[in-house]
């Protein structure tokens, strides 16, 4: 008879000792249910942060584009005009390097006719 209470004993404490270890599983288990809970939440709110990030930029960039595109017409309408202006001045230029031609050759046929003129009075 000694040999059945002490498999009693053995039995009860077992009994005791696994409710003890059934009880912190659950509570194990419960912690581990309320952290995976949060994992959505610990990846979304750094994704919603850079995603929202990443629009504002895009606004950014959109304004940006818009404003570089005005400055770009800008310019290409000064290009017109300084091109247009760079082509009046060359035609004054070589306009005037015409008049210049024009004045040698009248200085050369004056000079011409003055020598012309001197060597007839002189043998005369």
């Amino acid at each position: 008879m000694v040999k059945d209470t002490s498999a009693k004993k053995l039995i009860r404490e077992s009994w005791i000792g696994q409710a003890e270890r059934y009880e912190m599983a659950g509570a194990a288990a419960k912690r581990l249910e309320d952290e995976l809970a949060l994992v959505p939440e610990r990846i979304q709110k750094p994704l919603t942060e850079r995603m929202a990030q990443v629009h504002e930029n895009d606004k950014l960039i959109s304004r940006q584009r818009t404003r570089i595109k005005s400055q770009v017409k800008g310019l290409q309408r000064n290009v017109k005009s300084w091109d247009n202006l760079a082509n009046t001045a060359l035609s004054r230029v070589k306009h005037t390097g015409d008049v210049q031609n024009w004045a040698e050759m009248i200085d050369s046929d004056l000079r011409v006719l003055e020598r012309t003129v001197a060597l007839k009075n002189s043998s005369s």
